[in-house]
């Protein structure tokens, strides 16, 4: 990257991913030292209004994505798993516990819109099971809090929540279809040419970002 006129990176990402990214960045700007990072973290819908006015270098999006012309990258797997505070009655459970189930019990999700919401709306649809929220929320971490008060279980991703959190706070439930694969996915507007470090970052994300993801998600999943 030597001899670069612009050593500024504009990134934008959905709210599940800004956990994540520091761990990313981290190692990204190990090898960049000289590049300097902003970073966004935006709703879904908001995401793709920025990429729409081009404020920003490089996306990441939940994938997949109706009704959006520019071009999307997948580059990494996104669970989604069912979470319950360590001492809920259904950790202890062997048999996976059935959709319908889940679906009658006391459920927590993000607000309409978000890219985890439509993801179980669309496993719900597919099974033919009325979804019934009981509680709606606007952030992992309002979702979490309401988890560890015993308001009930919910569906977050995986990269949300930490090993740490894993291990004293919540427990991953069995449950029918879940882990719950999405992806997320690497987004930019054509219309303009990349600099050579949204380039170089594009490269970084699909492969050295990719490993960091699916090390930190292993680790999670060995717990469970």
């Amino acid at each position: 990257l030597k001899n670069i006129k612009s050593r500024q990176l504009k990134l934008a990402v959905v709210a599940t991913a800004k956990y994540i990214m520091p761990h990313i960045l981290q190692a990204f700007c190990q090898q960049y030292p000289k590049v300097n990072v902003s970073l966004t973290v935006a709703p879904q819908h908001q995401l793709l209004e920025r990429l729409h006015d081009k404020k920003d270098d490089l996306y990441i999006v939940g994938y997949p994505l109706e009704k959006v012309n520019t071009p999307l990258y997948p580059f990494v797997d996104n669970p989604l798993v069912v979470i319950a505070r360590f001492d809920h009655p259904w950790v202890k459970r062997t048999e996976p516990i059935a959709l319908q189930e889940l679906s009658q019990s006391s459920l927590i999700l993000h607000e309409p819109n978000s890219s985890t919401r439509e993801a179980v709306e669309r496993l719900f649809q597919k099974f033919k099971i009325p979804l019934q929220v009981q509680l709606e929320l606007g952030s992992n971490e309002a979702i979490k809090e309401a988890v560890l008060l015993g308001l009930g279980v919910s569906i977050v991703s995986l990269n949300t929540i930490s090993l740490n959190e894993l291990q004293h706070s919540f427990a991953v439930l069995k449950v029918e279809q879940f882990p719950l694969i999405q992806k997320w996915a690497i987004a930019y507007s054509e219309t303009i040419s990349l600099s050579m470090i949204s380039q170089t970052f594009f490269k970084f994300l699909q492969k050295e970002g990719k490993k960091v993801i699916q090390t930190a998600n292993q680790a999670k999943l060995s717990v469970f």
